[in-house]
């Protein structure tokens, strides 16, 4: 007699149901990300008809870098974005700091319009051998008057040091500082920034930061685009929404203390006209912090670590913006082209630095 094998039962309808349903919500998941990607890479196509670059594209050494001057005279005034800021960021400050002097922006490798990578680390200091090859690549005239905003100010720091004789004077807006990070209260640690960041690149595939762009990780700078003319807007978004730009931004981070300890290593100003201008209006970005350590983080930064790099230079100046955020540039570009003025006037006038 043949035993046969036992029958097995059906799952219960519960089961099947679920199983069913979780089937379903793949299916649509899958399809909503194939929709959100097809529509984004339209975007970018679209993107990059509608926006050509505006200056020229300068090889320096394997890689092209968008670089856009205007104006005429000297010494001309070479503008340094943040992180994560392409060129056009500058839209409020370039046309009239032209009507001074000449003035060049320009987008780092792999930023905005330029081509990239770009060599790693993404550190201050290749950053600033990259601008030095790209003036000279590109015809500019030096010594140059730097303008640093943010992450900008460490890497014109650095090309100073490195490159003396072709920086006649510099100019901060609210720019970091290498001890940052051990003297701020609550100050958020660059890894878990650039963690941020590659995570809106990841979303940003799907569409996802056309509709959110704050989540690619900004914070304070968005709060400033918003500022620029709705034209202007919208192209600078689309700049900054780039995979090449996003990865820009988190490998520069990345790399944040080598860039620290190349601009301590780069020493002082010498007596090159130099001004600080400080960010004092508090942020929407630490209102969860109670009001004591705001108010500590606001003292530090504005009272200790500005007027430490104001006096990197025996001419330094600081002047403290009571009515800007993070974002100068945006929020006071009538006190940068003023501080610039001054700055070239000074140049000018035979105040070059001592070598």
């Amino acid at each position: 007699m043949v035993d046969t094998p036992p029958t097995l039962a059906p799952p219960p309808r519960w089961r099947r149901r679920l199983a069913r349903i979780v089937l379903w919500l793949t299916g649509l998941a899958a399809l909503v990300g194939a929709l959100g990607a097809g529509w984004n890479a339209l975007g970018d196509r679209r993107d990059a008809r509608r926006w050509p670059p505006p200056g020229r594209l300068v090889d320096v050494g394997g890689t092209r870098l968008h670089l856009r001057c205007t104006g005429a005279g000297s010494p001309t005034v070479v503008l340094e974005a943040g992180r994560g800021n392409p060129a056009l960021g500058w839209a409020l400050v370039q046309p009239a700091a032209a009507r001074l002097t000449r003035v060049c922006s320009y987008d780092r490798a792999g930023s905005g319009h330029s081509e990239g990578p770009g060599r790693l680390p993404r550190s201050a200091g290749q950053i600033a051998i990259e601008l030095h090859a790209l003036l000279e690549r590109g015809g500019e005239q030096g010594p140059f008057v730097l303008v640093g905003h943010s992450f900008g100010g460490i890497i014109a720091r650095v090309f100073a040091g490195r490159f003396p004789g072709a920086t006649a004077g510099v100019v901060m807006l609210d720019a970091s500082h290498e001890d940052a990070r051990a003297r701020l209260p609550h100050q958020r640690p660059p890894e878990q920034l650039g963690r941020m960041i590659r995570i809106g690149r990841q979303v940003g595939r799907f569409g996802v930061l056309r509709l959110r762009p704050g989540l690619a990780g900004w914070d304070q700078e968005w709060a400033g685009f918003r500022r620029l003319p709705r034209a202007t807007l919208r192209e600078l978004t689309a700049l900054a929404l780039r995979p090449g730009t996003l990865e820009a931004a988190a490998a520069e981070v990345d790399a944040f203390a080598t860039s620290g300890a190349e601009a301590r290593a780069a020493g002082a100003l010498g007596d090159r006209p130099f001004i600080v201008l400080v960010a004092a209006r508090r942020q929407p970005d630490l209102a969860h912090l109670p009001a004591e350590a705001r108010e500590a983080y606001y003292r530090v930064w504005v009272e200790e670590l500005q007027p430490e790099l104001a006096r990197l230079s025996t001419r330094g100046t600081v002047r403290v913006l009571a009515d800007s955020g993070h974002s100068i540039h945006f929020e006071r570009p009538d006190a940068v082209v003023a501080a610039i003025d001054e700055v070239v006037r000074q140049v000018r006038a035979g105040g070059a630095a001592s070598r």
